[in-house]
């Protein structure tokens, strides 16, 4: 039924500082989820508080044995470039050992075999026309003037027993066809387009520099605004775009428009997208921020939604993409999509403190294929930040050289009280304390994140107590990669969190203590325990001298279960262990002993040098064979392993993240 190998993909990914985390709560810098309706934020006497139900344009269900595969697509139809995003979350199953948004694998064919192959990620050169999760999202991108086309999108959902499939329809509108004449306007900033050089027959022909005065004067809904590429958009006021859709602001010609303000007063934005508008798309454009601190590229603000941003290039800048938190966390915005786009070279510092790459707090999120790179020359921010997540996936994204004590990713919540002051989430005056909005439903899939300082994606809450606010999150084939100094792949404090199927390179070029692939905090330092967590088929390796843990359960966690996991570290010198336990009622078995870790190497590459991720195969004789806990039902609902290999391909599953 299921798919054999894909692409084995080059790429390279992460190690740590281990002195943040020694069996102890973590810091509240992040956050992650689930939804055990069990688990209660202390003090609240009830069912933890839910984000609201999100309705699906199409949907199919299908039923086999005990599985029900319940799926749909945020959109049905819509203009071209259409970014969509695919929800299986509801699928239930009536065997009550089964979680069934962790424990069943979804298989997505997207029928766009035009789509091409990622190039960013954990698996550079896998194809975009399939992918796995039980929330997934793609971007239509035919060119234009093809005419409308209908894809017929097909899930398949196993659980190990039973398998279902269905189906859904979703229409792609050709934009020529929408933005016919002179619903299309052609500008150039250095003189009148020719008509032969503007791509639509009939479409209005300007001449103008000024950015704010286009946005305002041809922005317009139902409008499409080409940028003659290479030309330079500039003005000092913000441009702002409150209209509802469709809309587009593109490019014509050769190269990217470049977008710039001239403006220096804080939080100078080049493009805000405000009110209750949406069905928006920006596509081949450059935001130039010429280096200064209080230059932001994007801000999306109100409940503006159906946002999509692709193929954008985001440089030298003081912030890049900011859709923050608004008075009311829900509808707030949905349907924001950042693909195929590189945000590169952010410096913040005062007065700025907004540089992330992206800050964003949204339903039915989509961070696909884009390269955030280097925030190291300046005071900024986390690379990715995600305050509020109600449905979302982060995948095929490379991310790396972060400033100094932040997260290549940040998954969060908002607070149930009083945020913290001075956490950055303390917004007084908008109403946004004692929301208590669940983040939820969060896959963090196939991404390459070299690590340089701090942890490469870090779950946790704002407020110390509010870890139950993160719930059904899924961490899995990504690849960490470190570079410097010294820290932890995957740290965080939620609920219902499955981590799968990941290879953790924790190795640095120092001596730093405590290499470590995962930490799970516990209910120390003010931090409400993480429960029911599930660490599965993980490889973990280090090359450095020092300690060494594949991961660290800290004191009050309760519901851990690691099965599978492989760890190797042939150089350390100083403590040695797999699993660091202080959790309670942790179910442990078929990982690598102390001692297998620190004396057998099991990998095909015996330099200890690892570049890619194929280097993390097994020799053929070596003890992880064939000697995992099986993938029946309820005990390691693995089916496939990080490159989607079927599991298992022998007698028996393999430990770690490969099968051979």
């Amino acid at each position: 039924m299921w798919l054999g190998k894909t692409v084995v993909v080059k790429s390279a990914f992460w190690g740590s500082l281990a002195v943040l985390i020694v069996g102890v709560g973590l810091v509240a810098c992040g956050g992650g989820g689930s939804t055990a309706s069990s688990a209660v934020p202390p003090g609240s006497g009830g069912i933890p508080p839910t984000s609201p139900t999100l309705p699906l344009a199409a949907t199919c269900n299908a039923t086999s044995g005990t599985l029900t595969l319940s799926a749909g697509a945020a959109r049905a139809s819509g203009v071209a470039p259409l970014a969509v995003v695919f929800d299986a979350s509801a699928t239930i199953s009536t065997n009550p050992i089964i979680k069934p948004f962790h424990d069943i694998e979804y298989r997505w064919d997207f029928n766009d075999p035009g789509s091409g192959n990622w190039t960013t990620g954990s698996r550079p050169g896998n194809s975009r026309n399939t992918a796995t999760g039980p929330v997934v999202a793609h971007v239509y991108d035919p060119a234009p003037g093809g005419g409308s086309q209908t894809h017929t999108i097909i899930v398949t959902a196993f659980d190990g027993i039973n398998t279902a499939s269905c189906s859904i329809v979703v229409t792609v509108n050709d934009p020529n066809i929408v933005f016919a004449g002179s619903a299309t306007t052609c500008i150039s900033a250095t003189g009148v387009p020719i008509p032969g050089d503007c791509p639509v027959a009939g479409a209005a022909l300007v001449q103008q520099a000024d950015f704010p005065t286009i946005v305002s004067t041809y922005a317009l809904a139902g409008k499409r605004v080409l940028l003659k590429g290479g030309d330079v958009f500039t003005g000092t006021a913000t441009s702002v775009i409150t209209n509802a859709g469709p809309g587009i602001i593109g490019a014509y010609g050769v190269g990217k428009p470049i977008l710039q303000t001239t403006s220096t007063a804080n939080f100078s934005t080049i493009l805000r997208l405000a009110g209750g508008g949406g069905d928006w798309r920006l596509v081949d454009l450059e935001f130039d921020g010429q280096s200064h601190i209080s230059r932001q590229a994007i801000n999306i603000d109100g409940s503006f939604s159906l946002l999509t941003m692709l193929r954008l290039n985001i440089h030298d800048i003081g912030g890049a993409i900011e859709s923050s938190l608004q008075s009311a966390v829900a509808p707030g915005h949905d349907q924001i999509t950042l693909a195929d786009s590189t945000i590169q070279r952010l410096n913040g510092g005062s007065p700025n403190s907004n540089s992330h790459g992206i800050l964003s707090a949204a339903s039915r999120l989509a961070i696909l294929g884009n390269l955030f790179d280097d925030s190291t020359a300046g005071n900024a921010e986390h690379m990715i930040r995600l305050q509020y997540v109600n449905l979302g996936v982060v995948g095929n994204n490379t991310i790396q050289q972060v400033s100094v004590g932040k997260e290549m990713l940040a998954l969060r919540a908002p607070c149930s009280t009083a945020c913290p002051t001075g956490s950055g989430e303390h917004f007084p005056g908008l109403g946004l304390d004692g929301v208590a909005a669940t983040t939820q439903k969060v896959v963090i899939s196939d991404n390459l994140i070299k690590t340089n300082t701090f942890a490469g994606i870090k779950i946790g809450p704002v407020n110390p107590n509010d870890s139950t606010l993160i719930r059904d999150v899924v961490i899995e084939r990504n690849y960490y990669q470190n570079v410097s100094g010294g820290g932890v792949a995957v740290a965080m404090n939620g609920v219902e969190v499955t981590i799968r199927n990941e290879l953790m390179d924790v190795t640095d070029n120092s001596s730093l203590l405590g290499h470590t692939g995962i930490s799970v905090g516990g209910a120390t330092a003010g931090m409400a325990a993480s429960s029911n967590v599930r660490i599965y088929n993980n490889t973990i390796f280090s090359n450095s001298t020092g300690e060494f843990f594949g991961a660290r359960f800290s004191a009050g966690a309760t519901g851990i279960v690691a099965r599978n996991n492989l760890g190797h570290a042939p150089n350390a010198t100083t403590t040695i262990q797999m699993i660091n336990d202080s959790a309670t009622g942790t179910a442990l078995s078929n990982n690598s002993s102390n001692a297998q870790v620190s004396t057998i190497d099991p990998f095909v590459n015996a330099s200890g040098l690892f570049n890619a991720t194929s280097d993390f195969a097994l020799l053929g004789a070596s003890y992880p064979l064939n000697s995992g806990a099986t993938n029946a039902l309820g005990a390691v609902p693995v089916f496939s392993d990080f490159f989607r290999v079927v599991r298992p391909q022998g007698a028996g599953m393999d430990i770690g993240a490969t099968e051979q």
